[in-house]
């Protein structure tokens, strides 16, 4: 068992064939593949928010669990897939410490930030699952707010991506500091995604932040200059 995220970057160095990765990766990871110093990347497009990874045969693919948008991406058969799992463990991170599980069986390397026990882990776990019920119950409040619509379709994870008619950035700006829901826009990276919005919700989020946090979206939506269609 290895223990440190610089060892990610000597994988992907000594790895046989490119790296394949979903479009929907996250800054972090993109950060380190290109620390990598490889130049056969190959991203794959998606499809309601998860990748369609094609024929990967003699491939590497890096896959996150959940991915940036926050869907769960399909595990593909490909030569060596290294599965970086957040539902067990904290966002990825090379300059934190990890663990790499090795699996010759399905060749497969799990990759997730050091945790001391199996209790830490399975509280992990339960506090991703609860998150994930309160992700659902803020888009199921977002259906009332004029123009709000789900990116791909209903959570899976404490993270969805959700559009406004309005641009995401006054949506965020105004919203910052909000308790148990942060949110970023999508940003440049996604055009097909105007007014996108990456919504995060904490297990700790109650009712009444939810409430809150959807409520004063509906009232910035409401007096905000709408997108053009």
């Amino acid at each position: 068992m290895i223990r440190n995220g610089d060892e990610l970057l000597s994988l992907l160095q000594d790895a046989s064939g490119p790296i394949v990765v979903s479009r929907a990766i996250s800054p972090e990871l993109t950060a380190s593949l290109g620390s990598s110093g490889r130049d056969d990347v190959l991203v794959r497009p998606t499809v309601r928010g998860a990748a369609v990874w094609g024929d990967v045969s003699d491939a590497v693919v890096v896959s996150e669990q959940p991915n940036w948008f926050g869907r769960p991406e399909a595990l593909p058969t490909a030569g060596v897939v290294i599965l970086v799992d957040e539902t067990a463990a904290a966002c990825f991170d090379t300059s934190a410490r990890h663990h790499f599980v090795r699996d010759s069986a399905s060749k497969r390397i799990v990759v997730c930030s050091s945790l001391r026990s199996e209790e830490a882990v399975a509280g992990r776990r339960q506090r991703h699952l609860v998150a994930t019920t309160q992700a659902r119950r803020l888009a199921l409040m977002g259906g009332q707010v004029p123009g709000f619509r789900l990116a791909h379709g209903k959570p899976r994870s404490p993270v969805f991506v959700a559009m406004f008619p309005i641009d995401p950035h006054r949506v965020t700006s105004a919203l910052a500091g909000s308790v148990g829901v942060s949110a970023a826009p999508t940003g440049p990276r996604f055009p097909d995604l105007p007014g996108g919005v990456r919504i995060r919700v904490d297990a700790a989020a109650s009712e009444q932040d939810l409430r809150d946090w959807m409520g004063a979206a509906d009232e910035i939506v409401r007096s905000g200059e709408r997108l053009e269609s």
